[in-house]
């Protein structure tokens, strides 16, 4: 079996890529809150619709993560091993972790999330999963056949792992409860997001302690921000403001 093990790439304090100064300047101001605002609207709490805000606001992580050329890094899952026939994919779940509730990172927590994930319509049915299960420390993806880019898939925002608490009976999103940097103090679809630093989290804890962020679909509004001294930033593909930092 392969085994691939690679260092884990660090988070950002700033999640939208301002300048290097601008960055600086606000990963400098522990007490102040970075607001960012963007074209992107919170559809919903589940990761098959929203993750990509939660994902990029550091609440929520994936078991993997992808560098700047698109190769597999851990994350979630602190190493991994593929079967020779390319059918069998085992990742090692990095102990110590918390959710914002205070519960575990566990492989059978993640397992769940990730076969919530490939019933709902989004990126892992193109992996043609057979069954996702944990087995002892390990999550256990057995496709029906190979699938070589399945770590790309273990990246995207919506399979980011969630709480068992985040999920009612029938498996629907109640809470985003994930495991990065940030928690959320308040979600209120479609426009507004608001979240403090996790004192909890396994990794390196970002120097802002509060973020919010807003989904401004209309162009004037974003243009109105930036009029107002707002610093502009960059979502991948798409331009965003980023006001701040701001005192609390």
């Amino acid at each position: 079996m392969l085994s691939v093990k690679k260092p884990r790439l660090k988070l950002l304090a700033a999640l939208l890529l301002a300048s290097s100064a601008v960055c600086t300047a606000h990963a400098a101001a522990s007490d102040r809150v970075f607001d960012v605002v963007a074209p992107f609207e919170i559809v919903g709490l589940d990761p098959s619709v929203s993750g990509f805000i939660f994902q990029r606001m550091q609440i929520t992580e994936t078991l993997l993560e992808a560098d700047a050329k698109g190769q597999p890094l851990p994350a979630l899952a602190e190493k991994w091993q593929v079967s020779d026939d390319g059918k069998t994919w085992k990742l090692s779940i990095r102990q110590g972790v918390k959710f914002h509730d205070g519960s575990d990172l566990s492989a059978a927590v993640a397992a769940h999330a990730l076969n919530v994930a490939r019933n709902k319509p989004g990126i892992l049915r193109n992996a043609n999963i057979d069954s996702v299960s944990a087995q002892g420390r390990d999550v256990v993806i057995t496709l029906k056949q190979p699938f070589a880019p399945l770590p790309a898939l273990l990246a995207h925002s919506s399979t980011s792992i969630l709480a068992a608490s985040a999920y009612d009976a029938n498996d629907n999103v109640l809470k985003v409860i994930g495991t990065g940097p940030y928690q959320t103090t308040l979600v209120e679809p479609p426009q507004r997001l608001a979240a403090e630093r996790f004192e909890g989290y396994w990794g390196t804890k970002p120097s802002i302690e509060k973020t919010t962020y807003l989904g401004a679909g209309r162009g004037e509004t974003r243009t109105g921000h930036g009029h107002s001294g707002a610093r502009t930033g960059c979502l991948p593909g798409r331009c965003a403001v980023a006001n701040g930092p701001r005192r609390s």
